[in-house]
């Protein structure tokens, strides 16, 4: 299920059939259940990535299309690890407006005088900035007696303007933009049967894999006094029955 927090989009997945190799993984010591978990989750993420990348429209920048990326973080203390499949933002990705094109927006306008522009004077974490541009009135077409920027020209560039005393008008973006495709949600949607029979799948052969290392690591003695211990333990009730 998808949830709105401020800017960011959570997606919760859960699927009560893999419960039994969970079960099995909470087995293990925890370090080794989040090390194999988490290469369970690279692989299962690929079918989100590929729904992602299809359903991203390319935009007048592609910026939003290029800030995909995949993110697996394990948590060794607890024995988990998560997966992730979104936009990135800072230094060279710009897919901060993922919020705008995925929830839609309001009527929006600016806060304060009657000038909106892509000029920055702050530069971003990567050193760079949108930095200056030059404007000229269009001379023919639709938006003839107009402003309109140059060196460099849209959507590398943007000036608008209202009347005196009056706030600049910015329209507002339907869910899912143009097309009504929320890419995120539609993206899961599609991918979740596939992300799930991948899950169970590598699931099952890293934890065969993990109970393999881990037998390895204690006859070789590789384990602190304590994990060996334990992991003998871990062994020994399940040799038993």
């Amino acid at each position: 299920m998808a949830k709105k927090q401020d800017s960011t989009l959570r997606v919760d997945m859960y699927f009560p059939d893999i419960d039994e190799l969970q079960a099995e993984l909470r087995k293990l010591p925890r370090n080794l259940a989040a090390k194999h978990l988490g290469a369970a989750l690279r692989k299962a993420v690929q079918p989100g990535l590929t729904a992602l990348r299809k359903n991203t429209p390319r935009g007048p920048s592609g910026n939003l299309r290029k800030s995909i990326k995949t993110k697996v973080k394990t948590y060794p203390k607890d024995g988990r690890a998560v997966g992730m499949v979104g936009y990135s933002w800072g230094g060279e990705n710009k897919g901060y407006h993922q919020g705008w094109l995925e929830f839609g927006t309001k009527q929006r306008e600016t806060k304060k005088g009657r000038f909106a522009s892509s000029f920055q004077w702050k530069l971003d974490t990567a050193g760079k900035g949108r930095g200056g541009f030059k404007v000229q009135i269009s001379a023919r077409g639709k938006n003839k007696g107009k402003l309109r920027t140059v060196s460099p020209a849209y959507p590398k560039s943007f000036f608008k303007s209202a009347k005196q005393d009056q706030k600049v008008q910015l329209g507002k973006m339907p869910v899912g933009g143009r097309t009504g495709v929320p890419p995120v949600k539609t993206s899961f949607n599609q991918a979740k049967p596939a992300m799930q029979a991948e899950l169970r799948l590598q699931l099952a052969a890293r934890i065969e894999k993990a109970w393999a290392e881990l037998e390895g690591r204690t006859r070789r003695g590789l384990q602190t006094t304590y994990n060996q211990y334990r992991e003998r333990k871990i062994l020994e009730r399940l040799a038993g029955g």
